[in-house]
């Protein structure tokens, strides 16, 4: 910082006038004179400050930028990376889901008693018989051991009969 001009005469002067011993008023100028000096900034020291201020925030804003530009980019790659993992935990499920319903499927069927549809005879039961063609017919009667007229208990009658 420069030092600051300061008429150390004039205000003697005017101490004087109103009313210092000159003794008193040289020895006030000069400490106050001395105090100040050191303490005081000028307009160019003010001008010097600010420019280098102005240059040290533009470089703190550039700063700023490239690190918000790094930010953006790095959570976006994450975003992907993070989509991709969910697309991929979502085909896997349901290529499990998939593979579950099959084996569902698969004891289902191991488990499921052979129908009576299924077989090449009739059943009776209750005086009536499910024929092998799937219907339902009372037997004449009442009785079991006569069938009515379907087509296919005729096969199963005699098969049963005999």
């Amino acid at each position: 910082m420069s030092a600051l001009a300061f008429d150390t005469h004039r205000a003697v002067k005017a101490l004087c006038e109103a009313g210092a011993a000159e003794p008193l008023a040289e020895a006030f100028v000069e400490t106050i004179g001395d105090a100040v000096a050191g303490n005081v900034a000028t307009k160019a020291d003010i001008d010097r400050v600010e420019t280098t201020l102005k240059a040290e925030i533009a470089e703190v804003k550039a700063d700023v930028d490239r690190v918000e530009t790094t930010l953006k980019a790095e959570i976006a790659e994450s975003e992907a990376r993070v989509q991709a993992k969910i697309a991929d935990v979502q085909a896997e499920t349901k290529a499990d889901i998939a593979g579950v319903r099959t084996e569902v499927a698969n004891v289902r069927a191991e488990l499921r008693p052979t129908s009576v549809w299924s077989e090449p005879r009739s059943a009776t039961w209750r005086g009536g018989c499910i024929g092998s063609c799937g219907s339902w017919r009372q037997a004449s009667s009442g009785s079991p051991s006569r069938w009515s007229s379907c087509s296919a208990d005729q096969g199963a009658r005699s098969s049963t009969e005999e």
